[in-house]
């Protein structure tokens, strides 16, 4: 049985179609548009253009899916739409002008979900304590586990596009736009006292950990296979890339990410050192593996 699931979010709009087998998903096409739907976000109410050039590329993913003859089409909506005063009214408009219906995501369901996803990618290994940190555009999920079951689920709402918005002036972070996101990162977690409880392996997934695994690839110069499903660093290589980035090799190798990868990047090397974190782990799977696992649960069951 063939499924697809297009995930809506702040930065991105991305469709996974899979085929299933059984609980398994195999990946056949995958097609992400950048619509930054977050700069649509005026005083809190996403405006008509941003609610056009969402129901454009709904439509379009939609008939795309068909043509590869997918049998359900899921359309699911994360802090994009969660921000914003005038959500219901833009779930109705997608639906009264193309029949799309848009499932919200609660911020704490979309970490579930994204743990899920995680988890299914990872099912060769033996997850022990740890934590997972989903930094989509406007938001971050944030799970800490034991034994492969949540402990704990977080959602933070700022992410690498709304942090780019509140404190960068130009395309690139300054040294001082740097010290803001830092010290905001701090404020926004003060009252979090669990965060070094879950051992020293941070897991990460989402679009924004996956630009900072291949700059990190491009960094130490390391072959990575197509095939693999996760990605390995050290925290400190982390900071050494939030140190010596060069802007001429992000422009190259995550053009579509410009302006969010350093802002990302800066929080979540802040998140990390308060987790006390040394190991990470980048996963190819997440949110969308998480949401169609939940599907297929539902069917079997």
């Amino acid at each position: 049985m063939r499924n697809a699931v297009v995930d809506i979010g702040s930065n991105t709009v991305k469709m996974n179609v899979y085929d299933i087998e059984g609980v398994e998903c195999h990946l056949i096409l995958s097609e992400s548009k950048t619509l930054g739907l977050l700069n649509y976000n005026i005083k809190h109410i996403m405006n008509d253009d941003g609610i056009f050039k969402l129901i454009d590329t709904l439509v379009e993913y939609r008939t795309l899916a068909e043509n590869v003859k997918t049998k359900n089409i899921y359309f699911i909506a994360t802090a994009s739409l969660r921000v914003v005063e005038n959500r219901e009214e833009i779930i109705s408009i997608v639906k009264d002008r193309s029949g799309i219906e848009i499932e919200l995501i609660s911020g704490e369901n979309e970490a579930l979900l994204s743990f899920e996803g995680l988890k299914y990618g990872l099912t060769g290994e033996k997850l022990r304590s740890g934590i997972m940190i989903d930094m989509g555009g406007g938001s971050t999920e944030i799970i800490g586990f034991v034994d492969g079951l949540a402990v704990r689920a977080l959602s933070l709402n700022f992410g690498s596009l709304s942090l780019f918005r509140k404190f960068v002036g130009e395309i690139f972070p300054s040294g001082n736009e740097f010290v803001k996101i830092k010290k905001y990162i701090n404020k926004k977690t003060s009252d979090i006292n669990w965060f070094s409880n879950y051992g020293d392996t941070v897991y990460l997934v989402g679009g924004t950990a996956r630009a900072i695994g291949k700059l990190h690839a491009e960094f130490y110069n390391i072959a990575v296979g197509s095939s693999d499903n996760a990605y390995y660093m050290k925290y400190n290589e982390m900071k050494q890339i939030m140190k010596n980035y060069d802007i001429e090799t992000i422009v190259r190798v995550i053009p579509d990410r410009i302006h969010t990868v350093l802002p990302g990047l800066c929080a979540l090397c802040r998140l990390l050192k308060l987790m006390g974190t040394q190991n990470v782990v980048i996963a190819k799977s997440g949110l969308r593996e998480g949401y169609i696992l939940s599907k297929i649960k539902q069917v079997v069951l």
